[in-house]
Parts: C-alpha cells; structure tokens; sequence
C-alpha cells in the first residue's frame, strides 16, 4: 500500500489537478483512491491494469514520491547538426538561393541540392524542421481564383 508519509492528501491533489498528462493522472489518481482507503483490488480494477503493474506504481511512489509516478520527457534522436551548423551551412543558402545559382528554393530542391553539392545527408523533413525552427514557414503556391464575370 502507498505509504500515507510520502506527501499529504492536499499536495497529491494539487499534482492530480496540475498534471500535465492524462496518463500521469491517472496514476496519481489511484494512489490518491489507496490513500482514501480503497482495497487493492477496487484500485486495480478502477484503473484497468494488473495487480503487478499497480504494485510498480506503489513502489515508485513510495520510493520517490509523487515524481515518481510522474512521466518524464525522454531525449530523443540526437540532431544531426547542431543550431550553429545549421546556421552556418543551411540558412544563407536558404536566404541567397543566388550563392547555388538557384532563383527560388521548394524544400525537395533545396534537400537535393545539399544531399548533391555539399555531401549534406538530411532528410526532407528533417531539413523542413530545421527551416521551421528558425521561422521559416512553407509556402504552397495556389492559383489565383479568376473573378466573376461581370454581367
């Protein structure tokens, strides 16, 4: 059973209503269900998981507290070029389509032209994220709708 001294009643509660998951809520909310004195079973049986997967949930809880029992952001996949790399190898092709003997960049062109001219192995979204990250937002170009005629 959670242990009623890792935090008070209040402080779970106020972690319950500012968590930023739904998934964390949930756990938060059955310890909370234990601490109010529900069995086990009616706990398990709420949340709709196994009597091993709460007995973890207790565990971390008792072991570190309401953080415990609390998702953390993962890293994820390292950048294949750093902020600076992309400032200096990506953005002033990208402001002077001129420097490639280019007049305009689309974002298959321009990854095709770094993957050709400058050994650069990105990939097309990867290559979209990092304009994006610096404010640069893609443009479709749509046809200009031709206006009634006038009778």
């Amino acid at each position: 059973m959670p242990n009623p001294e890792t935090c008070s009643t209040e402080e779970l509660e106020l972690a319950i209503r500012c968590c930023p998951d739904q998934k964390a809520a949930k756990r938060l909310n059955i310890i909370h269900l234990l601490l109010c004195g529900a069995t086990f079973e009616l706990a398990q049986k709420h949340a709709c998981i196994t009597g091993r997967c709460l007995q973890l949930w207790i565990k971390c809880y008792n072991e570190r507290g309401i953080d415990g029992i609390t998702y953390k952001p993962r890293a994820g996949r390292p950048r294949k070029l750093s902020q600076s790399e992309v400032e200096g190898k990506i953005l002033p092709i990208v402001e002077s389509p001129q420097l490639a003997d280019q007049l305009h960049w689309t974002g298959v062109k321009l990854c095709g032209w770094f993957k050709n001219h400058r050994d650069l192995d990105i990939s097309y979204p990867t290559l979209l994220h990092y304009l994006h990250e610096n404010n640069y937002a893609r443009r479709i170009p749509r046809p200009i709708p031709e206006p009634p005629d006038k009778a």
